[in-house]
C-alpha cells in the first residue's frame, strides 16, 4: 500500500528529525508515530504527489509533530518547576 511505502521509505529519516529536536528516544519514536498517523489520515493526497514533494511533506509533518511535542514537554517542566 501507499502507506506502507512511505512508512518504509521515511521513517529513519523522520526519527532523525524528530530525534534531532527532541533528544530523546522515546519521544522521538512518539512523534514519528503521530506524523505517521496523521499521513495515514490524509492518504489520499499522497497519491499523485511528485517524489520530491512526497519527501517534502513528510519530513515536515515529522518536524512539525516533534516540535509540539516539545512545546508539550517545555511547558510540562515549567510547571513542574513552578510548582518545587
Amino acid at each position: 500500500s501507499l502507506f506502507e511505502t512511505i512508512y518504509h521509505a521515511y521513517k529513519n529519516q523522520m526519527y532523525a528529525i524528530a530525534h534531532g529536536i527532541l533528544k530523546d528516544e522515546s519521544l522521538a519514536e512518539d512523534a514519528v508515530q503521530e506524523a505517521l498517523l496523521g499521513i495515514a489520515k490524509q492518504i489520499s493526497i499522497f497519491r499523485e504527489m511528485p517524489e520530491d514533494k512526497l519527501k517534502a511533506y513528510v519530513c515536515i509533518t515529522a518536524k512539525n509533530t516533534a516540535l509540539n511535542i516539545y512545546k508539550k514537554e517545555e511547558k510540562h517542566k515549567k510547571k513542574i518547576k513552578e510548582k518545587y
